[in-house]
């Protein structure tokens, strides 16, 4: 059985980061919707449904995360040790025992998704609601 300690602050922090990055990727998806609202108003000229729509804009959301994950495993592979161990030093004046948790890396993923699903929803249903006269004049 795996025995965990963790201190809830550390935790605490990286959510809170991990939610600005939410509240960024769904800036970003508004910004997309607002940008593509033509092309969504083709989209739906030629009977592509809201559902359809929709559903664009939820993997689109989702492969952003999905990336941002994927590309933090090595940058956190390599940082975590030494940035531990230097921590370690500077706070407790201790040379801190290191072990990367793969554990951590799927929870994350878990996360991840939760959070990018959060994201892309707003934005994905304004993008269903445009209509094609509307977006065609814009």
């Amino acid at each position: 059985m795996l025995n965990y300690r963790f201190h809830p602050l550390p935790l605490g922090l990286a959510l809170l980061i991990a939610s600005v990055g939410a509240i960024g990727l769904s800036g970003t998806l508004a910004i997309g919707v607002l940008q593509r609202t033509r092309e969504i108003g083709v989209l739906r000229a030629i009977g592509a449904s809201s559902s359809a729509i929709f559903k664009l804009f939820m993997l689109e959301g989702l492969f952003h995360g999905l990336m941002a994950w994927l590309i933090s495993i090595p940058i956190s592979y390599f940082s975590a040790e030494p940035l531990s161990r230097k921590l370690g030093e500077i706070i407790l004046g201790i040379q801190l025992d290191f072990s990367f948790s793969w554990l951590a890396v799927w929870l994350w993923l878990g996360i991840v998704i939760v959070l990018v699903l959060l994201a892309s929803y707003l934005p994905a249903r304004h993008a269903t609601r445009i209509v094609v006269r509307d977006s065609l004049n814009y």
